[in-house]
């Protein structure tokens, strides 16, 4: 009967085929960020589907229960990890895994109502596998997720139920029943607080959570509706006034706003739903729930915020700059009063701060310090630890040195260690000159951000490094071109100067390829300049050719297999063809043609305007090397037509690909 309890509980919370809302959304957002997956789902299992209320980089709303992988994680009831949909008995034979978009990797965290029957999952899913399956964060993180969706269907749930029996009952008793059920409701589901605004009257019939959301006393008595509007921030009273007058029709479903509680002071986000009805003394009533979503809104700006930071660390060369970027996004985020990076000697206990991101007001820290100056967390850092310091005063470790730390505005200190290699070498930090608890998540975004940071300038030195090694090969090929050039020079150029000539300029046509490619650490070359270069031999250089056709990146061994054909088609061209005139000229074109199968790279040689062709009486190296075609792949047409030799050459596209 599990099946057929779970088909009971969907359709009694009613959200099956609902329209899409923003708190489910949120919901996928967080999943996708916080497992890296190019899709995240909120999957509800039906009969005879699986129909999705979010749903992030996966396109259809719903698929047949025989397509579904989340089905075996409700059957378990808990999370559920496939590190390779591919090997997994269970999913091997899965259309979606067989066929589009080729899921590999899944991962489903139950949506288990307080009755105990799992109705869905909140999911990710990859098209790679991960033999590591997820972190111990990312499983804690998704199950989180999962308790949150379950609160957001409960408390739609009994935000539709009141809204029924609102209009059904007709005494005081029966609607003060019907809320204390929907208050027990919406508790099963997280701290939500109830509300029964008297339009009119302009008081609050409020439940217990409520007061604690807005950190009010619980009297029991209505409460007066300027009490909560003084606590609301003043740019956000207008939001807050909607529905708040007589005769107002604007909706009010999706509300937020902020607050400053009166106890602790803190700044908070409150969402409100609500609905407007006529009870039964036909009282305007705004009837509705809130929610302290200050932890959601911070987690999905710490989400979009990491999404930031990878795309700026990948548009950024300059490794002060990365920096300086990453550093003021980190500030930005967790609202710090300084944020930023120090580059650290492990063995001499010292840390060269480069330029940060301040508040105003805040001094710079930027040059070197000495850990020691500020107390003795640097053995933590020294073992891989966080060092968070809530107040530099009571902390132990902070304590004797405060006045060094409040002197430079100071009063909580977030430091997190960054190894490379085994190797301290990074200390990202974030301060605050006032009082702040800092929670656990915070302090993984704060290592997110270095470890990306950390990533991304490695990889900057990797490439540093690698333009010097290939300029140091490109210098040393050069020398040793020129060496064979001079050798073959003394040996044969007296015998036959023609001949040397001509090995002199496919030499340099060579060399001219080479330096191209190492420009792009002999990674891949643009077709365009690979074409400039090979015609520029030519009197008239480039002018003297028409080129045309889409850019495309070649290989290198593509690169100097086309630099050499084009070297050899032009100096023919020079000598017996179109180019040997003032007046002649070539048309070059190339294109990719997928009208058979297996797309394939064409160019097209067009001579013109020069004297009539005839067939050469031998076959040279350079006659061999054109016949070869480009990367050997299949022999040139070459038709020697009167008015101006014609050649087509081909290539599968995939033996020119970088």
């Amino acid at each position: 009967m599990p099946d057929q309890r779970r088909f009971e509980a969907l359709d009694a919370v009613g959200i099956l085929d609902s329209p899409p809302e923003a708190e489910f959304d949120d919901i996928a957002l967080l999943a996708r960020a916080l497992c890296d997956t190019p899709v995240a789902l909120v999957s509800l299992v039906h009969r005879d589907r699986q129909w999705f209320k979010a749903r992030i980089g996966f396109d259809p709303s719903e698929t047949p229960i025989s397509h579904s992988i989340c089905r075996h994680a409700v059957a378990r009831g808990e999370l559920l990890v496939v590190p390779d949909a591919v090997t997994d008995p269970r999913t091997a034979q899965n259309p979606l895994v067989t066929g589009a978009p080729g899921i590999r990797f899944y991962a489903g965290a139950p949506l288990t109502l307080p009755d105990g029957v799992t109705v869905g999952t909140v999911c990710v899913i990859d098209t790679e596998p991960r033999p590591e399956g997820l972190t111990r964060r990312q499983r804690d993180g998704l199950l989180a997720l999962a308790r949150q969706t379950v609160a957001l269907i409960l408390a739609r749930q009994a935000g539709h139920t009141g809204a029924r029996l609102g209009e059904l009952l007709d005494d005081l008793e029966l609607a003060r029943k019907a809320q204390d059920f929907r208050s027990r409701a919406l508790r099963q589901g997280g701290r939500l607080g109830l509300f029964d605004l008297d339009v009119a009257a302009r008081t609050l019939d409020v439940s217990e959570d409520f007061c604690a959301i807005f950190g009010l006393p619980e009297t029991g008595a209505p409460l007066p509706l300027d009490t909560v509007r003084a606590l609301v921030l003043p740019e956000d009273l207008p939001i807050f006034d909607l529905g708040h007058a007589p005769g107002d029709d604007r909706p009010v479903a999706d509300v937020e706003y902020r607050i400053r509680r009166p106890g602790d002071g803190a700044a908070r986000w409150i969402l409100r739903r609500g609905d407007r009805v006529r009870d039964a003394w036909g009282r305007e009533i705004l009837r509705g729930a809130v929610r302290d979503v200050t932890a959601m809104r911070a987690a999905a700006s710490r989400a979009l915020a990491l999404v930031e930071l990878g795309d700026r660390l990948s548009e950024l060369r300059d490794s002060a700059d990365m920096i300086t970027a990453a550093a003021t996004i980190l500030a930005r985020t967790m609202d710090a009063s300084r944020a930023g990076f120090g580059i650290v000697d492990p063995e001499a206990e010292t840390v060269q701060m480069q330029p940060e991101w301040r508040a105003p007001g805040i001094g710079t820290l930027a040059g070197p310090h000495h850990f020691r100056t500020y107390g003795s967390f640097i053995e933590d850092l020294k073992r891989g630890q966080t060092v968070i310091v809530a107040d530099v005063e009571t902390d132990p470790r902070t304590a004797e040195n405060c006045r060094a730390l409040l002197d430079i505005g100071i009063r909580v200190l977030i430091n997190v260690p960054i190894f490379r290699s085994g190797r301290f070498e990074l200390v990202v930090f974030v301060h605050y000159d006032w009082p702040r608890a800092i929670p656990a998540e915070e302090e993984v975004f704060v290592r997110s951000v270095g470890d990306r940071l950390q990533a991304a300038l490695a990889q900057r030195r990797a490439e540093e490094e690698q333009q010097l090694l290939n300029h140091e090969l490109n210098h040393r090929m050069k020398n040793m071109m020129a060496m064979v050039r001079a050798m073959a020079r003394q040996s044969f150029g007296k015998l036959d100067p023609g001949r040397m000539q001509v090995f002199s300029t496919r030499l340099e046509a060579l060399a001219r390829a080479h330096d191209l490619l190492a420009h792009d650490s002999w990674a891949a070359a643009d077709i365009r300049q690979i074409l400039d270069l090979s015609v520029s031999v030519a009197e008239g250089g480039v002018g003297a050719f028409r080129l045309q056709g889409p850019p495309l990146r070649l290989g290198a061994r593509a690169a100097l297999s086309l630099s050499m054909l084009l070297h050899e088609m032009t100096t023919n061209a020079m000598k017996y063809g179109a180019l040997s005139v003032e007046e002649g000229g070539v048309d070059v074109e190339w294109s990719i043609d997928d009208t058979a199968g297996e797309p394939a790279f064409v160019l097209e040689w067009r001579e013109r305007d020069g004297p009539p062709v005839v067939p050469p009486d031998g076959q040279g190296f350079g006659s061999r090397l054109i016949q070869a075609g480009l990367v050997g792949s299949e022999p040139p047409q070459v038709d020697f037509h009167p008015e101006g030799l014609r050649a087509v050459f081909r290539a599968p596209l995939s033996h020119l690909a970088p």
